[in-house]
C-alpha cells in the first residue's frame, strides 16, 4: 500500500489530528509543563521501583527499563 499514514498501512490518520489538537490546546507553556510532569513522574516511579527490582535507566529520558532478575 502506498502513502501509509501513521506508519501503519491500515492505521488511523486521525491519530495525527488528535496529537496536533492536543499540542495546540496546551500551547507552548502547557507542553513544557506536561513534559516537566512526565519527567517528575518517571523519576518518582523509578525511585519507588528501584527498591525492589533492578532498573536500567538512562537519565536523559522519561523511560526506564526494568528486569525481574
Amino acid at each position: 500500500m502506498q502513502h501509509a499514514v501513521s506508519a501503519a498501512p491500515y492505521g488511523s490518520a486521525s491519530i495525527l489530528l488528535i496529537s496536533y489538537a492536543y499540542i495546540m490546546m496546551l500551547g507552548g507553556e502547557g507542553v513544557k509543563s506536561a513534559t516537566e510532569y512526565a519527567i517528575l513522574n518517571a523519576n518518582y516511579m523509578r525511585s519507588r521501583l528501584a527498591k525492589n527490582i533492578m532498573i536500567y535507566y538512562t537519565p536523559t529520558t522519561t523511560d526506564f527499563v526494568r528486569t525481574s532478575l
